[in-house]
């Protein structure tokens, strides 16, 4: 069997998505689905291209205008550029979790 292209958004990099809810939440259930919605609505903006319009309507500036912003793993790179400082797919099993609290759990 042939390995995934590199531009697989799916196999590359939203399957390393997961979360966790704080074990002290009492609203554990309702966090779940918020959870849940939050990781679909990064998974859509991952398989997007480009820069989202900000609230604006004017494109986010990026750092180097020589970037090909158009290509299919653009958004997924900056993301992971921003989790772990590369933007390099580790060669090793990687997943990158967010964590769901709400702040009165923190008080507890």
């Amino acid at each position: 069997m042939q390995p995934p292209p590199s531009d697989d958004i799916d196999f590359h990099y939203i399957r390393n998505l997961t979360y966790t809810i704080s074990p002290n939440d009492t609203d554990g259930p309702r966090l779940e689905k918020v959870a849940e919605l939050f990781i679909e609505r990064v998974a859509r903006y991952l398989r997007g291209r480009g820069h989202p319009e900000t609230a604006k309507g004017k494109s986010v500036e990026h750092e180097d205008d020589s970037i090909d912003t158009d290509r299919r793993t653009f958004r997924a790179e900056l993301l992971l550029r921003t989790a772990t400082g590369s933007a390099s797919i580790p060669l090793t099993t990687w997943n990158i979790c967010v964590c769901f609290f709400f702040p009165s759990a923190l008080s507890r």
